[in-house]
């Protein structure tokens, strides 16, 4: 198998993985996150958090443990065609953690982010 091959099939298999989650309902502490709806519920009340910020929680859930840096997220969410930069990660991260108040939604300095929950 080539070497793009090889990352075609990555790049699907992470999408599949996405999809998977769409129809599941995320619970943690008092946070719930149904994506198959979109709705975010903190402490019972309904959270907007927007579909980018929506996308990235579902990423870093995805990935839960593993380090991802801030380009892996900007590639996933907006593409690699895309000059979006780092400091973009941080404030939808900073808008995630206040909104939910996360806190095992932790920096990783000069790398990115893991979700350790």
């Amino acid at each position: 198998m080539t070497i793009r091959l090889k990352k075609i099939r990555c790049v699907l298999e992470e999408k599949i993985k996405i999809t998977e989650l769409n129809n599941k309902l995320w619970i943690y502490e008092n946070i719930k996150v149904n994506f198959s709806t979109r709705q975010v519920l903190w402490n019972d009340n309904e959270v907007s958090l927007g579909k980018t910020r929506l996308e990235i929680l579902k990423l870093l859930i995805n990935n839960k443990g593993i380090v991802l840096s801030r380009e892996q997220i900007i590639n996933y969410i907006w593409g690699t065609h895309c000059k979006i930069n780092d400091r973009t990660v941080d404030s939808h991260i900073s808008k995630i953690r206040t909104a939910l108040d996360l806190n095992c939604l932790k920096s990783i300095p000069g790398y990115g982010y893991i979700l350790d929950c």
